[in-house]
């Protein structure tokens, strides 16, 4: 006791400890699982109300509490039954395994569709955007360094796995074209390079770009834009 301190004041705390069953520092080691079998029947008898909601959970129990973490995930069905609360004070590390497995399936659930898309194309001698008027003059590459850049923009940010396939259409017919591109943040597909590296081997003419952008698995939205590869000597 503190010198001037009031003896009263320490015999207020003593009284209120022994009239709080939860003071005793055991109930907390019993929630930890760290108590022995012999403190646990001397807790049992001393409050068994209280026991048996700090004990801790068995492997049955955790895994009924993961399951139903998961269940509330789940579109619910046309009736439902309330359960109360259990007055229970789980381990940290049992609620970290519950929250993971709930994260894990929000983040596994579908991506919504796509917005509209648009293909704009940039390089040569001017840019050009699918939806132009026919009359509008498309890119023109004629040396084998010229640049063009082929990008497929959504109208809104999108979220989630964009999937991508381009073939190139021209007098000779439908042919594939796999150029490497990337899909940027927010769903902007880019495909750029020289001539040289985007249509080694493509005949001079004129020739339509024909892409598809789509979710992987999903319905695809074709856009379709044109360039002109002039004769590259």
């Amino acid at each position: 006791m503190k010198p001037g301190a009031d003896p009263s004041l320490d015999l207020v705390r003593d009284a209120a400890r022994e009239r709080d069953p939860m003071a005793d520092p055991r109930w907390d080691a019993l929630a930890r699982g760290a108590l022995s079998s012999e403190e646990e029947a001397e807790l049992r008898r001393k409050d068994p109300e209280a026991f048996e909601a700090l004990r801790p959970l068995d492997a049955a129990a955790q895994a009924r509490m993961v399951s139903g973490a998961v269940e509330a995930l789940l579109p619910a069905p046309r009736t439902a039954k309330v359960i109360p609360l259990m007055r229970r004070r789980l381990p940290v590390a049992i609620l970290a395994a519950a929250a993971a497995v709930v994260l894990a399936v929000w983040l596994g659930r579908p991506a919504g569709p796509l917005p509209a898309y648009e293909l704009a194309l940039a390089g040569g001698e001017r840019e050009v955007r699918s939806g132009s008027s026919p009359e509008a003059p498309v890119p023109r590459l004629d040396a084998p360094q010229s640049r063009l850049e082929v990008r497929l923009r959504p109208a809104a940010e999108v979220q989630g796995d964009v999937a991508w396939r381009c073939a190139l259409e021209g007098e000779g017919g439908r042919r594939p074209w796999s150029p490497a591109g990337a899909v940027k943040p927010g769903g902007t597909v880019v495909i750029a390079g020289t001539r040289e590296e985007l249509f080694a081997g493509v005949p001079s003419g004129l020739w339509t770009i024909a892409c598809e952008v789509g979710r992987p698995g999903g319905p695809a939205q074709a856009l379709k834009a044109q360039v002109q590869l002039g004769d590259a000597g």
